[in-house]
């Protein structure tokens, strides 16, 4: 028979429900259809061994899940407690690319003419007073004073370099008296008053290449701003390289600049310049000169 209170098919002949504990009249049996599913076993009904398997499968998932991150996370270092510092660049003063001077030439690789140093005893300069200008040595340096407004005095030396290979000038020199303006450099491919290429420096700390063609000045490199020219009476160290196309500028051991020449510099003399310009008796004192040759 079928129970009234739970629709569990219970036996025919039983007084209570084992399955919900309704008490049964004694012979009378309750006939029924049956509306849901009956379990095969006594004990739990259906529905509730399946949340029972639900809660199980849940479980199960939330204990991987769990399981996996941990072992992430194991295998993944530990971010850092501190960000390293913000590397800052370094600020450099804006001046002319800086590259090592050519280094001083010896009898091995270059034929070296030594106009003076220390000694100047076997110096190829010359001593000579005029109302315009005025060389002279004293204490192992080469004195030159311009002493007229407008005039340069460019002494030179019996070397001749140029032509195939290549060939250097080099020069120290200090102003003597402090003054409003004054210019001095190299001279080298010197022919004659009116052929030369020239490379000075002024008080203004500026630099400038020039050639004197049949008596006409032309400007090769205009006067341009250097932090490498020293002002006042600090000496400074000027040195070109060059041959019959190619001329390399250097001052205190810096290359500031460089001209390609199409018209191929002929061989030369070489030598040294001062100019006064807006000012009068411009004194320079050249204490070290030297040239050379390469193959």
């Amino acid at each position: 028979m079928i129970c009234p209170n739970c629709e569990n098919k219970i036996p025919d002949k039983a007084k209570v429900c084992g399955y919900c504990g309704h008490r049964l009249k004694a012979g009378a049996p309750v006939q029924g259809t049956i509306s849901q599913p009956v379990s095969s076993q006594r004990g739990m009904p259906v529905w509730a061994w399946g949340l029972i398997g639900g809660l199980v499968v849940f479980l199960g998932i939330a204990i991987f899940t769990v399981a996996n991150l941990r072992r992430e996370n194991a295998q993944e270092p530990p971010p850092p407690t501190t960000l390293p510092p913000a590397i800052i660049p370094t600020q450099v003063p804006l001046r002319p690319t800086a590259t090592p001077i050519l280094p001083t030439p010896t009898p091995e690789l270059f034929k070296v003419f030594w106009a003076f140093d220390d000694d100047i005893s076997e110096t190829e300069f010359y001593e000579w007073e005029s109302e315009a200008c005025s060389f002279n040595f004293n204490s192992g340096e080469y004195h030159i004073v311009v002493k007229a407004a407008n005039l340069q005095c460019l002494p030179t030396t019996d070397f001749t370099l140029g032509g195939d290979g290549y060939s250097y000038v080099e020069t120290k020199a200090r102003i003597v008296e402090e003054i409003a303006y004054w210019q001095y450099g190299l001279i080298f491919g010197f022919n004659d008053m009116d052929n030369y290429y020239g490379f000075k420096i002024d008080s203004d700390r500026e630099y400038r290449l020039e050639r004197e063609i049949n008596g006409e000045r032309e400007t090769l490199i205009d006067w341009t701003q250097s932090g490498y020219v020293n002002s006042g009476n600090a000496t400074n160290d000027l040195y070109v390289w060059f041959t019959d196309t190619q001329i390399e500028l250097y001052i205190n051991g810096h290359r500031v600049d460089s001209y390609s020449d199409d018209d191929r510099m002929p061989a030369g003399g070489v030598g040294v310049i001062v100019g006064a310009y807006e000012s009068l008796n411009v004194h320079v004192a050249f204490d070290f000169f030297s040239a050379g040759e390469g193959p």
